[in-house]
């Protein structure tokens, strides 16, 4: 018999789930889910350009642009020109933003407590690291895949999906 693990739709649905309980505790202050992340990482790496946060979290340009233009349109980033490269433009937090720093933590930590209830410390340390692998692999697998030019063939047959 084949073992199914159900990877990805777990991790899609805790995902989909985090992003609407972070949606409900950022609706005050006009700020979506997704869009914490970059305020975080921006205040955190300030004068970080947007192809970084791209990199960084493996997130497509469209997204990037949108989230950081609402970020500035709520007065959360300011952004730059980069003095080296005319067409990048660095990101700075606000004061507003520097603001919203302490409760998006306590927000992480708050919902990371709830969803890891009953875990040991132990395995809160283990599935970490183990998310920490796993997107790594993903990332050098389709790294590999751009430098070759074209995606990996997979069998495709139901015996062999796990």
């Amino acid at each position: 018999m084949v073992t199914r693990y159900h990877l990805l739709k777990n991790c899609s649905t805790f995902y989909r789930l985090t992003q609407m309980r972070y949606g409900e505790w950022l609706r005050p202050y006009s700020l979506g889910a997704g869009q914490q992340y970059f305020l975080s990482h921006i205040a955190a790496y300030p004068g970080a350009s947007m192809a970084e946060l791209a990199v960084d979290g493996a997130y497509d340009n469209g997204t990037v642009t949108r989230a950081v233009k609402k970020l500035e349109e709520n007065g959360y980033i300011r952004i730059e020109p980069d003095a080296r490269d005319h067409r990048a433009k660095k990101l700075y937090p606000t004061e507003k933003g520097e603001a919203m720093l302490e409760p998006i933590r306590t927000m992480r930590s708050a919902w990371f407590a709830e969803v890891t209830e009953g875990f040991s410390e132990e395995e809160k340390k283990q599935l970490g690291a183990l998310m920490a692998r796993l997107a790594d692999n993903a990332r050098r697998c389709l790294e590999r895949e751009q430098q070759n030019g074209e995606p990996r063939s997979y069998d495709h047959s139901a015996e062999a999906l796990p």
